[in-house]
């Protein structure tokens, strides 16, 4: 490769790069994370709502006709207790396994019944054993 080849395909990867922002340019704001079912509802991690109990999550839920409900899981002490028998790890509460798990419950519900929980409440009492592996291997940090 010759200095002059390779100028020019620095030149021509800056001049296809999207311009640097000045200081003067506000930061684009970062697109909230969503998950999407195939019923077509979409859940969309707020990181602006309230403060919870350690053991609650909330997240928002769009539905498929685009009305925005805000629903709330609770981790029961009986489902954390049983990931602490069987893999003899202590994954507490504020844990982001129980954020993922909380998670899962919503989907499985939203796809099952076509609809927002009543009362736009889920309380996670059980455990999938087959999830015990990925608890086990779960990192304690949040």
């Amino acid at each position: 490769m010759t200095p002059e080849t390779l100028r020019n395909a620095v030149a021509a990867a800056l001049a296809k790069a999207p311009p640097r922002p000045s200081l003067s340019t506000p930061t684009p704001v970062q697109p909230l994370i969503q998950t999407i079912t195939m019923n077509g509802f979409t859940i969309v991690d707020d990181d602006e709502a309230p403060a919870l109990e350690e053991n609650q999550r909330r997240f928002a839920v769009v539905s498929p006709d685009g009305q925005k409900h805000e629903v709330l899981v609770e981790i029961d002490m009986e489902a954390i207790s049983y990931v602490h028998r069987m893999t003899n790890r202590w994954l507490a509460p504020s844990s982001s396994f129980w954020t993922v798990e909380a998670q899962e419950l919503l989907t499985d519900f939203l796809w099952t019944h076509g609809e927002v929980p009543p009362l736009r409440r889920l309380v996670l009492k059980n455990l999938d054993p087959d999830r015990l592996p990925v608890a086990a291997r779960w990192t304690t940090g949040k």
